[in-house]
C-alpha cells in the first residue's frame, strides 16, 4: 500500500485544525450538540479533540495513522519528548482549539507553532 504524499497529509491536517477551531473537547472523542459524546466520524459531532479531528478529517484509515504519527512526533519534537501521544498532550497540555489547530497548521505548512510562548 502506498505512502500517502506531504501535501495529503497536510489537507487532513488543515481539515482537523478547521474542526477543533469550530468546536474542541479534553478526555472524550467527540461531542454533538446536546454534549452527548459520540463518534467522531458522525454528521452529529459538533466538536472534537486533536486525536478524533485527525479520524473525521482523514479519508482511510492510513491516512489517520500518518497524520497521528506525524503530529505526535512534531509535538515530541517540538514540546515535550515525553508526550506519549496526540492524545496524552491534547487531554493534558493543549489549552484551546486554537491551540490545537496552530499546532496542526504548524506541521502542514512544516513551521514551528506559536504555542502561546512570549518572544
Amino acid at each position: 500500500m502506498p505512502s500517502m504524499s506531504k501535501g495529503e497529509t497536510a489537507t487532513v491536517l488543515t481539515e482537523a485544525a478547521e474542526l477543533v477551531e469550530a468546536g474542541w473537547v479534553q478526555g472524550i472523542l467527540a461531542i454533538d450538540e446536546d454534549g452527548d459524546e459520540c463518534e467522531p466520524t458522525l454528521e452529529e459531532a459538533v466538536a472534537w479533540c486533536a486525536t478524533d479531528a485527525l479520524d473525521a478529517a482523514a479519508p482511510t484509515l492510513e491516512a489517520y495513522c500518518q497524520a497521528e504519527n506525524a503530529t505526535t512526533l512534531f509535538v515530541q519534537s517540538i514540546i515535550d519528548e515525553d508526550i506519549e501521544s496526540i492524545e496524552d498532550w491534547n487531554d493534558s497540555r493543549a489549552s484551546s482549539g486554537k491551540e490545537v489547530a496552530e499546532l496542526f497548521r504548524s506541521l502542514a505548512s512544516s513551521r514551528k507553532p506559536d504555542m502561546g510562548e512570549n518572544s
